[in-house]
């Protein structure tokens, strides 16, 4: 009876040991899932860092998981690490329990892999762009948005009909490998752009304005959450067949994703103005902006806005021509259809001068209102196809407590625009 008693007590023992054997397996088993389905998740959200040290933990505690192995090696795959993903893949291979059907998957992976390998360490992509029409502007002479203002002692209103032309050269490097920058899966990009902008009116070839610009630098995207540019820039500017200035620029910003088709933007730029004439020495100096603003898309209606803030300061040699102005800013499109489409922009600036203008003999304060509205509509079919026409109207209105120098403008132009790959 005793030896009974005792064999009772050992199985029961036995079976305790074996139900929480059980339990650990199980909790393990549970916790190699979670780790698991996390990592995927990661991955499957383009955050391919964060899944790769995850796959690679679960991997350090669970050795035989070869599906966890495999999973990595495609999220080494996508981070660019080639060795690594062929390193995982024939490990799998290697173990003598690995099916035969997956071996085959696994050998026409490797083979893909190998094949990235050998690909260039980026991809080079040009694109053009050309915008070409008529255009009616009811005051040359307001020129304010190029730095010189309004010269009082011209007539306030000289209307001409005139060309529209902008031709423009777009190239971008992409780097294959992604980064991993504080974490996160990173793409590295370099963009650089020439354009050359002309308008050439028939009444007074005087105001003949061509603007040549070019710009390059660093683009840094990570997906679904942020993206960092920090691009440099400089305008040529020809005014009635003479250079009229020179403008240098460092334009840093960044866009966040602030998901459901959201995003923020903070922006800042540094900008210095050098002029050609003599006569226009004063307005020497540079300009420093920053400025946040905010955009949404509604893709059920096909449908996005976009507004913010500007701040800038203006600091020329002469501080008659020296300003701050605080800007306010907004733009909405929405869909007509499949091939058209209605936009809209404005903006409202106040301009405050820190001295005397010895001209107008009074330190100026102005108040600048935009605003423009355009249609779009793209041609799939006929000798256009490929082609958008573009309707634009445009008016500027600006209020100033000197009187001679208050002006209006309105501009109307119809042109055809093209994407060339």
């Amino acid at each position: 009876m005793k030896l009974l008693e005792k064999n009772c007590y050992v199985l029961l023992l036995l079976a305790a040991m074996l139900m929480a054997a059980v339990r650990v397996h199980a909790a393990e088993s549970d916790l190699a899932q979670k780790l698991f389905d996390e990592a995927m998740e990661k991955r499957e959200l383009g955050d391919v860092f964060a899944a790769i040290e995850i796959f690679e933990a679960l991997l350090s505690a669970r050795p035989g998981l070869n599906r966890a192995r495999l999973e990595l090696a495609v999220a080494y795959h996508q981070a660019s690490r080639y060795q690594a993903a062929m390193r995982e893949l024939q490990a799998v291979l290697d173990d003598p329990e690995t099916p035969e059907n997956v071996r085959l998957s696994i050998l026409a992976y490797l083979g893909q892999v190998a094949k990235d390998e050998k690909k260039p360490e980026g991809e080079h992509h040009l694109s053009y762009y050309m915008k070409a029409g008529l255009l009616h502007n009811s005051n040359l002479n307001a020129s304010q948005a190029i730095g010189t203002g309004l010269n009082p002692a011209a007539p306030v209103d000289i209307a001409s009909t005139g060309s529209d032309l902008v031709l423009n050269a777009a190239h971008r490097y992409s780097k294959k490998r992604l980064l991993n920058l504080a974490g996160n899966t990173t793409a590295f990009e370099w963009q650089s752009q020439a354009t050359f902008s002309s308008n050439v009116y028939s009444n007074n070839s005087n105001f003949n304005l061509h603007v040549a610009t070019l710009s390059t630098g660093p683009v840094f995207i990570t997906p679904g959450r942020w993206r960092v540019s920090a691009l440099l820039q400089a305008d040529q500017i020809v005014l009635g067949g003479s250079s009229l200035a020179t403008f240098a620029a460092f334009k840093p910003a960044i866009r966040f994703d602030l998901g459901r088709y959201r995003s923020i933007m903070l922006e800042s730029s540094y900008t210095t103005h050098r002029y050609s004439d003599i006569a226009n020495a004063g307005y020497d100096g540079s300009e420093l902006l920053f400025g946040i603003g905010y955009a949404m898309y509604l893709p059920a209606a096909a449908t996005g806005f976009e507004f913010g803030l500007r701040d800038s300061s203006n600091d020329a040699s002469d501080d008659a021509f020296s300003y701050d102005f605080a800007e306010l800013h907004a733009a909405a499109f929405t869909s007509l259809g499949a091939q058209s489409s209605l936009y809209a922009r404005l903006y409202s600036r106040d301009y405050d001068y820190v001295a005397l203008d010895p001209g107008v003999g009074v330190i100026r304060s102005e108040t600048e209102n935009y605003f423009a509205l355009g249609y779009n509509h793209d041609h799939q079919q006929g000798w256009l196809r490929g082609w958008t026409l573009n309707i634009e109207y445009s008016s500027v209105d600006s209020d100033s407590n000197a009187d001679s120098l208050d002006y209006q403008r309105r501009l109307i132009s119809v042109n055809w625009s093209r994407h060339f790959q």
